[in-house]
């Protein structure tokens, strides 16, 4: 009886070996988990320039810029650990936005890029807050619509957000349990 065991324990250990050498290679975690090549393309409102997310040569993801027709893509953000995720385009035609938090505390800023002047600007930088952006409008391309959360963590506010000087001006306050 115990050779007969032995032998069906031998038996099936083959069998394993077999199936184990059989199997595929182990996909890459950063095939499946790493930074696209290029992702999320958006034409500026005019159509003169493209904007998208790329990895620079660090790996971190940065929003580029090309005029369209013209090889002059450049990176426009400066992000160095943990990279950009959302963009938008400003219906000023000038101003690129992104979201940003600080080392994952989901406590998202809203910063502007003057595509002209190549400066970068924090609008939201209030420590704690949490901002998002609401709706740009082209018939207010100067202003953009923008929530936070800054007088009640619980609940956001929506702002008018000036591009050109900064100014946040309240336009809606949220009575409480209002979501979107």
């Amino acid at each position: 009886m115990k050779t007969y065991l032995s032998l069906l324990n031998a038996v099936a250990l083959l069998q394993t070996m077999s199936v184990q050498a059989e199997l595929p290679a182990v996909i890459p975690r950063d095939l499946l988990f790493g930074n696209p090549e290029r992702t999320s393309p958006a034409l500026s409102p005019d159509g003169k320039r493209l904007g998208w997310l790329a990895p620079d040569t660090n790996n971190v993801l940065q929003v580029w810029v090309q005029t369209v027709g013209k090889a002059d893509e450049k990176i426009v953000t400066a992000d160095k650990k943990r990279g950009i995720r959302q963009y938008f385009w400003a219906k000023d035609n000038r101003t690129l936005l992104y979201l940003q938090d600080s080392d994952g505390d989901e406590n998202f800023h809203i910063y502007g890029v003057d595509l002209e002047a190549g400066n970068v600007r924090d609008f939201t930088p209030f420590q704690g807050v949490r901002a998002q952006i609401s709706d740009v409008n082209p018939d207010f391309p100067d202003t953009v619509l923008v929530e936070l959360n800054a007088r009640d963590r619980s609940l956001f506010d929506v702002y008018r957000l000036n591009l050109r000087n900064g100014a946040l001006d309240l336009d809606t306050e949220n009575p409480g349990g209002v979501v979107g």
